[in-house]
């Protein structure tokens, strides 16, 4: 969103400044309306910085995720149905009951999370990754 509205203001800038040389508007509009969208344009970029900046706080949620998504399997197992439903909750977005399926729809953090890949260390091992930059754009 603040991408799509620095583009605007953008716009907007340059629309003035061809509405001020071809003579639509006067000086002292065009300045008060440029200083105008010239603040605008400054919140925006620092929203930005902000939105693309990784905070301690960012990142205890990334890894608080991907715990619970680590043992999610065992406390399903040992869970009521009433946790479970929780489970079900907190994991999906949409459920569909078809008459011989149920189809759910994940996350975005479990689905990314779900999409792990498997490594190969050569061994008998295999192991499971995931990539962390991509969870903390969804997050």
């Amino acid at each position: 969103m603040l991408n799509k509205r620095r583009a605007e203001l953008v716009n907007m800038q340059d629309r003035l400044l061809n509405a001020f040389l071809g003579g639509t508007i006067e000086e002292s509009v065009y300045t008060a309306k440029s200083n105008d969208l010239r603040n605008q344009l400054e919140e925006v970029e620092r929203g930005l910085d902000e939105g693309n900046r990784v905070t301690e706080e960012n990142g205890r949620l990334a890894l608080t995720v991907f715990d619970f998504s680590q043992n999610l399997g065992g406390i399903w197992q040992s869970s009521n149905l009433a946790t479970r439903k929780e489970i079900l909750e907190c994991v999906t977005s949409n459920r569909q009951l078809f008459a011989t399926s149920l189809c759910l729809t994940k996350r975005k953090p479990f689905d990314i999370l779900a999409e792990v890949r498997n490594l190969d260390d050569g061994g008998r091992n295999r192991i499971r990754t995931c990539d962390p930059l991509r969870v903390k754009q969804v997050l």
